[in-house]
């Protein structure tokens, strides 16, 4: 039996089970739906199965559970997953003198390292205080105040100093007596990888464009990061980390849209108008800050999204279809960020930068543009989509059995049940 034969198999399955329990709330059993046909990705396969035994409503919920208890429980496994690539054979001896407090450094361009630009910003302004958590120190917050004041700042362990003179960083150890090896695990496990707010924003602004939309960027610059963003999700999706012609088309009109403001959401039941002011994203980020109750942040998405559809009578149409679109895409965009926050933001670029140097003399082989250097950090990327793939599938799979379990339980007494009474009868009229 093929592998489209047997997801079939298992939702006409589920479907008869229910049928059987005679629950009107659930959805249609279908055998039509797309992930059948997908024999690359499980997770789709995985939302369907549970939105086929408990309905939408518990797809809202794991959103809300990925954006919570996932990201706590994640992180510490993504850190050993950076650790381990950043230790090398050689990890036992002393940091390179180079990058010791009296050395010289690892000097690499601000540009090469902020590739969404965010160091040009202000935290304190008002598009700052989305793209950074006021109430976390964290490397992008010293990045952004080593070039603002021109001081040297720390971040862990390690010095950060901005040369004005030629826009480069020069970053050193702060601790002279070091091996390589600790100098790594300190720098990963004593910094924040995922900052719950500034995720959440980002997520929000791979849908609606809201942030990007609003900071000067030219064109031109709105196009390169979706470039990035595009190779990622590719990489997410298994289809490698390149880009098709196709994908560059759509990627040019998708700039010119998200600089003037525009956004259209095809969420499976046509293409509408979407806006998420930066308003409302501020009062959807205070109202689940510090939240770790998945309820209430799925609760607070689906009235982000009902809010954010521009024609009422497309809402009122379709409201179901776009809630359910957009938790499943969602979903896809919490895998994309996860891999941005870890591979392109400042503080995962300069962990590139460093751990390039002491392969190689001091010399990082970060460069600005990403289409490229992804090439000189290949398995890094594909080990961190490898364990965030693993992660995902694990946590979104024990989900599933449970559900399957609940199902089955009740089933299994019906069966017994009838199985039960019938021997009683037949024994019964034996009796007679």
């Amino acid at each position: 039996m093929s592998l489209i034969d047997s997801k079939r198999g298992v939702v006409n399955s589920i479907g008869a089970y229910n049928s059987m329990l005679q629950d009107p709330e659930l959805p249609d059993r279908t055998d039509s739906f797309s992930s059948i046909n997908n024999n690359d990705d499980a997770v789709p396969f995985l939302l369907d199965i549970i939105k086929v035994i408990a309905g939408s409503e518990r797809i809202k919920r794991l959103t809300g559970e990925l954006l919570t208890s996932f990201l706590d429980e994640t992180e510490p496994i993504l850190k050993t997953t950076l650790i381990n690539q950043g230790i090398q054979e050689n990890s036992d001896q002393q940091i390179p003198a180079y990058f010791r407090p009296s050395g010289n450094g690892v000097r690499v361009p601000v540009e090469d390292v902020d590739l969404f630009e965010k160091l040009k910003t202000d935290p304190s302004s008002d598009m700052g205080s989305l793209l950074y958590d006021d109430n976390t120190d964290t490397f992008d917050k010293a990045a952004y105040d080593a070039i603002a004041t021109g001081n040297q700042t720390t971040y862990n362990n390690l010095t950060i100093q901005y040369n004005n003179n030629d826009e480069t960083f020069t970053l050193k150890s702060k601790d002279d007596n070091v091996s390589m090896g600790d100098w790594v695990t300190e720098f990963v496990n004593d910094g924040e990888l995922i900052n719950r707010r500034e995720f959440m924003v980002d997520v929000m602004d791979s849908i609606y464009g809201t942030v990007t939309s609003n900071l000067d960027k030219s064109e031109q610059q709105i196009f390169e990061e979706l470039k990035i963003k595009q190779i990622l999700e590719n990489g997410v999706s298994g289809a490698g980390l390149g880009l098709s012609d196709d994908d560059i088309n759509t990627l040019l009109r998708r700039a010119n849209e998200v600089k003037n403001g525009v956004n259209n959401l095809d969420l499976g039941c046509g293409v509408f108008a979407a806006e998420l002011t930066v308003d409302r994203l501020n009062n959807f980020l205070n109202a689940v800050d510090g939240s770790s109750d998945p309820n209430q942040v799925a609760n607070e998405l689906n009235a982000l999204v009902d809010d954010t559809v521009e024609d009422e009578d497309v809402l009122s149409e379709n409201k179901d279809a776009i809630e359910d679109g957009f938790f499943k895409m969602l979903i896809k965009k919490i895998e994309e960020i996860i891999i941005k926050s870890l591979i392109a933001t400042p503080y995962g670029r300069v962990f590139q930068a460093i751990i390039s140097a002491f392969k190689n003399g001091g010399f990082p082989k970060t460069t600005i543009n990403f289409e490229e250097d992804k090439e000189n950090f290949k398995i890094l990327i594909n080990c961190i989509l490898k364990e965030l793939r693993k992660e995902l599938n694990r946590f979104i799979y024990v989900l599933a059995i449970g559900l399957l379990i609940a199902l089955l339980k009740p089933v299994i007494k019906k069966i017994t049940k009838e199985r039960i009474n019938n021997w009683i009868r037949v024994i019964k009229s034996l009796l007679i």
